[in-house]
């Protein structure tokens, strides 16, 4: 198939690409469609919040992400082992929820989790001019 993004400005758009098997999601893909200097971002709010009062069943501890504005290059760190279920995302204004994943036959650390849980995203890292309209 082609895609005409002729009408598009790629300093304020980026590219979604689901890929399905019938109706199972087999793909998803975040596209820019410039690089991240040329973007204009809103200067978004991002914050994360351990939203598990203990470890679930399976060992995971689920992690609201909440963004006012869109937010690209989300990033989430912690002191904690495990791995996030998903990672470096672009979140638009609302809220997402996280899994943190234990390692096989590990147990995550709770309170360590809580104190070291980190948000990042990329539009505090690009120049102050460059903090406009992006999917507002």
């Amino acid at each position: 198939f082609t895609l005409d993004l002729s009408k598009v400005d790629p300093n304020q758009a980026m590219l979604l690409a689901t890929c399905k098997q019938g109706d199972e999601e087999i793909s998803f893909n975040e596209q820019l469609l410039t690089t991240p200097e040329n973007l204009k971002l809103p200067a978004a709010t991002v914050t994360v919040e351990v939203t598990s009062s203990k470890p679930e069943e399976d060992g995971s501890i689920e992690i609201k992400v909440s963004a006012d504005k869109t937010a690209l290059y989300v990033t989430l760190t912690t002191l904690a082992e495990g791995r996030f279920s998903d990672n470096f995302f672009a979140l638009p204004p609302g809220d997402r929820t996280i899994k943190l994943l234990p390692f096989e036959g590990r147990a995550i650390d709770f309170e360590l989790l809580k104190k070291s849980l980190r948000v990042e995203h990329l539009a505090p890292h690009l120049e102050q001019e460059h903090l406009l309209s992006f999917y507002q």
